[in-house]
């Protein structure tokens, strides 16, 4: 399920177990705009390898 990761969500998201990080996969408030959440590692670093390819182009 891919949905839009608001502040506020990212911070429910985080309490949950999730992992949330900005879109170069950093924390969120480290200069990069955009969130990326996932529920395990494994997909973060899937959805990051993603972003980072489109982001490159």
């Amino acid at each position: 399920m891919v949905d839009v990761v608001t502040p506020a969500r990212a911070g429910l998201c985080q309490a949950a177990g999730c992992v949330v990080t900005n879109l170069a996969g950093q924390p969120v408030h480290s200069g990069v705009q955009g969130l990326v959440a996932a529920s395990d590692l494994e997909t973060h670093r899937d959805l990051i390898d993603l972003v980072s390819h489109h982001r490159e182009s």
